[in-house]
């Protein structure tokens, strides 16, 4: 664990103070318990970005192809050639 420094008024501390004094427990761990519980009730689900089907292209050989294709469109955008000879 690391150690942390929490600005709070007087009065939320007193009372924190009090709360873990009934509980017979450290403010530390009430802190802890209540830090965990806040973010498990606010966390947000991360979405997944799905790259699946994002470019379907219709074709099916497309993996088997890929140098042709590569050396095709480089030829196409800028002129140059993969293959020197």
């Amino acid at each position: 664990m690391k150690r942390t420094t929490v600005l709070a008024d007087e009065g939320l501390l007193l009372e924190l103070k009090l709360q873990a004094r009934r509980e017979e427990r450290s403010v530390s761990d009430l802190v802890r318990d209540a830090l965990q519980e806040y973010l498990r009730t606010h966390r947000t689900s991360v979405k997944r970005l799905s790259f699946r089907n994002g470019g379907t292209s219709g074709e099916t050989d497309v993996a088997e192809r890929a140098e042709e294709i590569l050396a095709r469109e480089i030829k196409r955008e800028s002129g140059w050639d993969v293959d020197p000879n």
